[in-house]
């Protein structure tokens, strides 16, 4: 409900409705022939439940947490093979 409209400052004030939108949605997903079981009658096939919603992020989430143990376990792999062996003409070796 908006009470002043701007444009007309002057006058008495209208009132008027605005539509901001829906409130409630009912999404369908499964209509029975009977009132409560019975052959199904519609389904919807783009109907994804909260509980596989919640089960992706954790997925997904698990993912991550591999992809990064992944990247660290290659980091040290790296590190490893880029360290040089003793050399045989170490200080501590020809002046011992």
């Amino acid at each position: 409900i908006i009470e002043k409209d701007p444009l007309q400052p002057n006058g008495p004030p209208q009132t008027t409705l605005v539509e901001i939108g829906p409130r409630f949605v009912l999404t369908p997903i499964r209509i029975f022939e009977g009132a409560f079981g019975g052959a199904t009658v519609f389904s919807n096939p783009e109907f994804i439940s909260p509980t596989a919603v919640r089960s992706a992020l954790r997925r997904e989430k698990g993912n991550k947490y591999s992809h990064r143990k992944d990247a660290e376990e290659e980091t040290q792999r790296r590190k490893e093979s880029r360290q040089r062996g003793e050399d045989d003409l170490a200080v501590h070796k020809v002046f011992a």
